[in-house]
C-alpha cells in the first residue's frame, strides 16, 4: 500500500506528536470555600425556618390559651424539639467544615511532598523514605 493511494506510511506518524497536557490538582481551598458558602446558606435557611416555626407556635398558643403559664407550657415542647434539631444540624455542619479543612490541608501537604520528592536525588529520596518508615537506611 503506498502513500499516494491513500494508505498510511508506516515510517511516519499519522498524527503529530504533541506534549501531554499538564494535569493540575484541584485547588482544595476553592472547594472548601464553595462548601462553606453552601453550608452558611443552608444554615441560615434552617435558622429562619426554626424561628418561623417557633413564632407560629407562639401566635397559635397565645390565641388558644388565656394565661402565660399555658402558653409557655405549650411552647416548651416546640422550642425544645426545634432547638435540638437545629443544634444537631448546625453541629454536624461545623464538624463537616472541620473535616473539609483538614482534608484540604492534607491534600496540600501531599502535593508538596510529591513535588519535593520529585526534585530530590534518587539516593536521598530512598534515605528519606527509609527514615520515615523507620527502616535502616539503604547501603550504598
Amino acid at each position: 500500500m503506498s502513500v499516494s493511494s491513500g494508505g498510511v506510511d508506516p515510517t511516519t506518524s499519522p498524527r503529530p506528536v504533541t506534549a501531554r497536557p499538564v494535569i493540575r490538582a484541584q485547588d482544595p481551598t476553592r472547594t472548601a470555600q464553595v462548601g462553606e458558602s453552601t453550608r452558611w446558606r443552608y444554615g441560615l435557611i434552617a435558622v429562619m425556618v426554626a424561628v418561623t416555626a417557633i413564632l407560629a407556635a407562639f401566635v397559635f398558643a397565645s390565641l388558644r390559651y388565656d394565661t402565660a403559664t399555658d402558653v409557655s407550657t405549650a411552647l416548651a415542647a416546640i422550642t425544645g424539639t426545634v432547638g435540638t434539631i437545629l443544634g444537631a444540624y448546625l453541629g454536624v455542619q461545623a464538624g463537616s467544615q472541620g473535616k473539609e479543612e483538614s482534608e484540604a490541608a492534607r491534600q496540600k501537604a501531599e502535593a508538596r511532598a510529591v513535588a519535593l520528592a520529585a526534585a530530590a536525588p534518587y539516593e536521598q529520596a530512598l534515605e528519606a523514605l527509609a527514615m520515615v518508615e523507620g527502616q535502616p537506611a539503604p547501603t550504598r
